[in-house]
């Protein structure tokens, strides 16, 4: 597609401080499969060989949970773009720039923060939305 990079308006990352992210299974591959080598007993490779992260971000995955401890509602996220040609970034319809950490103060339980991304294109708009989860 003649300049495809300008539709993703998708996040490449999103770093908290104050809170942690309850991602998703991120997963490349199939398993590699283990072989037994000629001798009929040592096997290769010698353990599995993992294939996914449990835990982690995913671009086309727009709904999450942020677990914020009670005790310390206050957090902050920074919304990182995949690409360096977004047009705008919203948090909760503020506009920031890219790479910029947001504070929220006094986050509750259920709350949801919504982060926007429109691509290059200046149409092509994903919106993320986490829901706090206080623990």
């Amino acid at each position: 597609m003649t300049n495809g990079f300008q539709k993703y308006g998708v996040l490449g990352n999103i770093e908290f401080t104050g809170a942690t992210l309850v991602g998703t299974n991120l997963t490349w591959a199939a398993p590699n499969a283990q072989v037994t080598l000629s001798d009929g007993v040592t096997k290769y490779p010698a353990a599995q060989v993992p294939n996914s992260y449990p835990n982690m971000f995913n671009p086309w995955v727009f709904a999450y949970t942020i677990n914020v401890p009670t005790a310390s509602p206050n957090i902050s996220l920074k919304p990182v773009p995949l690409s360096s040609k977004v047009s705008k970034i919203t948090v909760n319809g503020t506009v920031i720039l890219p790479e910029t950490a947001v504070p929220l103060t006094g986050v509750t339980n259920g709350q949801q923060i919504t982060i926007t991304v429109t691509a290059a294109d200046g149409k092509t708009v994903e919106t993320y939305v986490l829901t706090v989860a206080l623990v």
